[in-house]
């Protein structure tokens, strides 16, 4: 097993708490139509798209109509945005994003949000030109659990699924992770901790302190473990 090689990191969560945002600002558009929208229900679409749980859907189910979505989707996302804007970056992902560009590693972003998105984020931070590749699923549009952003990472940046490391905050994500044979920690929010993780990587409080030495640690007592083998179709997709 070979030193680590590349850091990949989910955006929304990861590097900047976006989600309870989110979650904020579908309770106020649900509130307007006199409903609640759960915490544990929300946390379905973590990580990935509308697969499990469709936000939109289920309000006009309740309600028994259609809705005007452009209109109710602009004033919800400004919201979001609003309350994002205030959120510092997560602890201690920067000093690891300088760390890693000290050592060599390359630093990619692979997020099933879409680039607009990351972008208009990483600019309000600061952060643009730290990040070797941002896969996002303007480009690979199946989104996870799917492996598909993470083969198409480890494609694009050269690196081998057993020689980088990715951060996570949700199952969706854990599991896209492991589909693609890439050894992963776990930094869950308020709202993913509510979540079961179907698979059983390392859990962190937060990235503060978290050194690539450490991360390597962690790697090779999982990999020992025989629990992160790639499965075949992955393999072969890499």
């Amino acid at each position: 097993m070979s030193r680590i090689t590349g850091l990949l990191f989910d955006f929304d969560g990861v590097i900047l708490e976006t989600e309870q945002p989110g979650y904020w600002s579908w309770q106020k558009i649900y509130a307007e139509f006199g409903e609640e929208l759960g915490m544990e229900q929300f946390a379905l679409v973590i990580g990935t798209h509308f697969i499990d749980f469709n936000p939109r859907a289920e309000l006009e189910r309740r309600l028994g109509r259609a809705l005007d979505w452009e209109e109710l989707e602009r004033r919800r996302e400004q919201y979001q945005r609003e309350i994002v804007a205030r959120q510092p970056v997560q602890p201690g992902v920067r000093e690891l994003i300088q760390e890693a560009h000290a050592a060599g590693v390359k630093v990619a972003i692979v997020s099933s949000s879409p680039r607009y998105w990351i972008e208009h984020w990483l600019n309000h931070h600061q952060m643009q030109g730290e990040f070797d590749l941002i896969m996002n699923v303007d480009e690979v549009p199946v989104p996870k659990p799917a492996p598909d952003l993470y083969l198409a990472a480890l494609k694009r940046l050269g690196l081998k699924a057993e020689d980088v490391v990715a951060v996570e905050d949700s199952p969706n994500g854990s599991k896209a992770a492991h589909r693609a044979g890439i050894f992963c920690v776990i930094v869950p929010s308020e709202i993913t901790a509510l979540l079961k993780f179907e698979v059983d990587f390392p859990r962190l409080p937060s990235l503060r302190g978290v050194t690539l030495a450490q991360l390597e640690g962690m790697k090779r007592a999982y990999w020992r473990g025989g629990v992160c083998a790639v499965s075949t179709a992955a393999a072969a997709k890499s």
